[in-house]
């Protein structure tokens, strides 16, 4: 049941994030799969990590909730961008992408 519903979210966000113009040739779907999939994966990795490794040293009580919340938030956004990535790959696989060298300034 999350998956699905986070996996209609993320569609959601691809198709109001591309221009009206290019979504017909830009492909939602495997992007989409590809975000959810690692956010399951960085959800669980990091719950891991959090669970295992870290002894809470490194943030004071009041400012753990916040440091934890802003690394999950940054994992997430990671999994959006890499996903959006792909569907860019798939759908103007010609042309390159901004950060790519040679691409036009």
């Amino acid at each position: 049941m999350l998956f699905r519903s986070g996996f209609g979210y993320v569609c959601g966000l691809y198709w109001i994030g591309v221009p009206p113009h290019a979504r017909g040739r830009l492909p939602i779907l495997p992007g989409a799969a590809v975000a959810v999939a690692m956010q399951v994966a960085l959800r669980f990795g990091y719950g891991y990590y959090v669970a295992r490794f870290s002894n809470g040293a490194a943030y004071s009580a009041g400012l753990a909730v916040i440091g934890l919340t802003l690394t999950a938030l940054y994992l997430f956004a990671v999994a959006l961008l890499t996903g959006a990535v792909v569907n860019r790959k798939l759908g103007m696989p010609d042309e390159p992408c901004a950060t790519e060298p040679g691409a036009p300034a």
